[in-house]
C-alpha cells in the first residue's frame, strides 16, 4: 500500500513537471530497481531476521557458520544496502546536475562495473579476513539456490 502511494506521488510529480519524459522514466527505472534490491537486503537486517548473505552462506556451506563469519555476512548484507542506496543518490545527483550523457554512462557502464568490483572486492577481502571461510564455486552456489525450498525425497 505504501509502495502504491509512493508511486502515485512520483507520477504526480512527473506530470506536474511537464509530463512523461523518457529520460525521467529511465532515471525512475534505475532508482526503482536499486531501491527494490536495497529493500530486499535491508529487510533481512531487522532484529530476529537472518541477513540475506548469511542465509545464502548457510545454504552453500555444510558446516555451521562461526559467529565471526555470521557477523561478517551481516556486514556484507549491510554493505550491499549501502551500495544500492549510493547508486540511487549518485544517479539522481547526475540526473539533476550533469549532462544526460554523464548519467547514461554512469548507468550503463559504471553501475555494472561497480557491482562487479563489489563482488570481486568482497571475495578478496573475505579470503584475507576469513581464510577459514571455505570458498564456494559458482556451480555449487547455483545448485544450492535452485534446491532451496525443495523437500528431500
Amino acid at each position: 500500500l505504501l509502495g502504491c502511494a509512493l508511486l502515485a506521488v512520483v507520477l504526480v510529480v512527473v506530470w506536474q513537471r511537464g509530463g512523461v519524459d523518457v529520460n525521467r522514466l529511465y532515471v525512475l527505472q534505475h532508482a526503482a530497481i536499486h531501491a527494490l534490491l536495497g529493500w530486499t537486503f535491508a529487510i533481512t537486517l531487522r532484529a530476529g531476521a537472518t541477513p540475506l548473505i548469511t542465509a545464502l552462506a548457510e545454504r552453500v556451506h555444510a558446516e555451521p557458520l562461526t559467529p565471526a563469519v555470521r557477523a561478517y555476512t551481516r556486514h556484507v548484507t549491510a554493505g550491499w544496502v549501502g551500495f544500492f542506496a549510493g547508486m540511487i543518490v549518485v544517479s539522481l545527483a547526475l540526473y539533476a546536475l550533469a549532462p544526460w550523457g554523464w548519467w547514461s554512462f554512469f548507468c550503463t557502464v559504471l553501475t555494472p562495473g561497480a557491482a562487479v568490483a563489489g563482488f570481486v572486492g568482497e571475495a578478496v577481502w573475505r579470503r584475507w579476513r576469513h581464510p577459514e571461510f571455505e570458498p564456494v564455486s559458482m556451480e555449487r552456489a547455483l545448485r544450492a539456490w535452485r534446491e532451496q525450498g525443495r523437500t528431500p525425497t
